[in-house]
């Protein structure tokens, strides 16, 4: 079947810089028909109707996606019939009625299901969950702010596309009271964001906001990568010196730091063993796009900058010649010389590649 989340964050990469955009717009529309009560699934076949593999985070990617697909091509009609899709989630998680989250008083979004893998960390065998990450997951939280504000920003630059011709003066006003009440929303988690999540003792961001969860992952990255970011200033960049410090791995990002004991440095052995590393330490290279975009972000008027984001990708031009030719892979091994695992080539390595090389290196003054 299709995927939902990789698909999504495939399509900057494969699609929109390499100006492919019919075909952008028709992943876009096939994703939006699959989301559901604010979930997309993750494994997408077209003889089950259920979801197979539920992926809370997928939806909110869409957002980001959206948005990205519509400042580069300005196209009003694929956006004007996407806006409902957008506004079904929105209303979704407002109302409480996405399976296995809850969106809290505080405004942040919770991870209440500890057997079903809601966010991207979905490694599983059996009934066993590697990492279910119940509670405020850090980059959950910044797709969910960075939807609020996508959501917002669509309001204002095409408000034509949440009106109908049948649509009442009282239906216009209470959707005008609902952008206000989200937008005040967003407000309020981005003042609030860095003080929930920050770890003082790593000068980093928590994984899952928990003064008992002191793991670092390359989640965070999130935080201060997206079209809105929730996180900026001088924590965004003690926060990114870390991840640099603890994670970086080459081609890639450990998902989760040698430190921690429950890091697992070879992705190896039988299904347990192997699932049980995937996300406790293995390298994901994916992770340089996020990575190279908020580096960029924060550290663009400052000398080197570009320098040090052309360095960041020599690993991975070396990498061509491995494996499989041309391509890159899924994941590494945590420990060096960090040894290419998984699928050879894989979607979203690839294109985060591609999209991170072409705005943050060949246009960075742009």
């Amino acid at each position: 079947g299709s995927w939902g989340r990789d698909s999504l964050i495939s399509l900057p990469g494969l699609l929109l810089k390499t100006k492919r955009y019919r075909d952008a717009a028709d992943v876009l529309r096939f994703m939006g028909e699959n989301i559901r009560n604010g979930l997309l699934k993750n494994q997408i076949f077209p003889d089950q109707k259920d979801v197979i593999s539920e992926a809370a985070d997928g939806a909110l990617w869409y957002f980001e996606i959206l948005y990205r697909y519509y400042m580069e091509t300005k196209d009003h009609e694929t956006l004007c019939n996407l806006i409902p899709v957008l506004s079904a989630v929105i209303s979704a998680y407002r109302a409480n009625v996405v399976r296995g989250m809850k969106l809290q008083e505080d405004g942040f979004l919770a991870v209440t299901d500890a057997f079903c893998p809601m966010t991207w960390m979905s490694a599983s065998v059996g009934n066993w969950v590697v990492t279910p990450r119940l509670g405020i997951a850090v980059e959950m939280n910044a797709l969910w702010y960075n939807a609020l504000r996508i959501y917002s920003f669509f309001y204002s630059d095409e408000p034509a596309a949440f009106q109908t011709v049948s649509d009442s003066i009282a239906e216009i006003d209470a959707r005008a009271e609902s952008i206000a009440e989200i937008d005040a929303m967003a407000d309020g988690l981005q003042t609030v964001f860095p003080e929930v999540f920050w770890n003082e003792k790593k000068q980093c961001l928590l994984d899952i906001a928990s003064p008992q969860d002191a793991k670092v992952r390359p989640n965070q990255i999130l935080a201060m990568s997206l079209s809105f970011p929730v996180l900026s200033g001088d924590k965004a960049r003690k926060a990114l010196n870390t991840v640099y410090r603890l994670l970086y791995a080459g081609i890639g990002f450990c998902s989760l730091s040698k430190d921690d004991d429950q890091y697992r440095g070879q992705y190896m052995g039988d299904a347990y063993a192997r699932e049980g590393a995937m996300h406790q330490g293995t390298v994901w290279p994916w992770f340089i796009g996020p990575f190279a975009s908020a580096w960029h972000k924060i550290h663009k008027d400052e000398p080197g900058t570009k320098d040090f984001l052309e360095r960041l990708f020599l690993p991975l031009e070396d990498h061509l010649s491995d494996a499989c030719i041309g391509h890159i892979s899924e994941i590494a091994d945590g420990n060096f010389p960090h040894e290419c695992r998984g699928c050879t080539s894989k979607a979203w390595s690839v294109a985060e590649a591609v999209r991170a090389y072409v705005e943050d290196v060949l246009n960075f003054d742009a």
